[in-house]
């Protein structure tokens, strides 16, 4: 594994960004294809498979922490710390569980944006996965783009982020991995992980 909303803040890459309509839930580099006998085969094609990962130490609990990532408090948040740089959040459909669609949009008149899916929200283990489902690097090429976020307790006043991009592409887009990064989500992590520890999260507000 190498190592180094989710989102994208350079501005080349916004402007390949455009609004065309791609809705991606679980899908694989290579199509399935029906034969004569109804039976499904690939096609032939195959993908490539990688993730990109990073830990961020913040000094805060990580029950307080957790609080501010899980359900909708982090696009919440997104807009109040970073909505100048990545965009505007909105939920599309759900209340911050899994299924819910959230919608962002970047800044500027490109009219990019992007849409993921809640896939895992475990306020035991606290993680939340998220994945793109339209626009954003959907539009780019990728086939999936999932974001795993791990809320990890370090001691009682001290949490370690650890924030992951998993992705898949067909290999014969190669030149996609070098838009792969997880630098935006670890601003995201040291300037939430600030403002937690500022206003002291109630933990209990789950």
């Amino acid at each position: 594994m190498r190592k180094s909303h989710w989102l994208l803040e350079t501005s080349d890459v916004h402007h390949k960004l455009d609004s065309i309509y791609s809705p991606v839930l679980e899908r694989t580099a290579c199509d399935l294809r029906e034969n004569k006998q109804g039976k499904f085969e690939e096609n032939g094609c195959s993908n490539m498979k990688d993730e990109l990962s990073e830990e961020t130490l913040v000094q805060a609990p990580a029950s307080a922490v957790w609080s501010a990532y899980r359900g909708l408090e982090l696009g919440r948040l997104v807009d109040k710390l970073r909505g100048h740089v990545v965009g505007k959040v909105e939920v599309i459909e759900g209340d911050g569980g899994v299924g819910t669609i959230v919608k962002l949009t970047f800044p500027g008149t490109s009219g990019g944006y992007m849409k993921e899916i809640f896939r895992i929200m475990d306020d035991e283990k606290r993680v939340k996965e998220t994945e793109i489902i339209e626009g954003g690097y959907i539009d780019l090429g990728f086939d999936v783009y999932r974001i795993r976020l791990e809320i990890i307790e370090k001691d009682a006043e001290s949490t370690i982020i650890r924030s992951t991009v998993k992705y898949e592409f067909d290999d014969t887009k190669t030149e996609l991995a070098s838009l792969v990064t997880v630098k935006p989500l670890q601003t995201m992590a040291e300037e939430i992980g600030k403002h937690v520890s500022e206003k002291k999260y109630d933990a209990k507000n789950l």
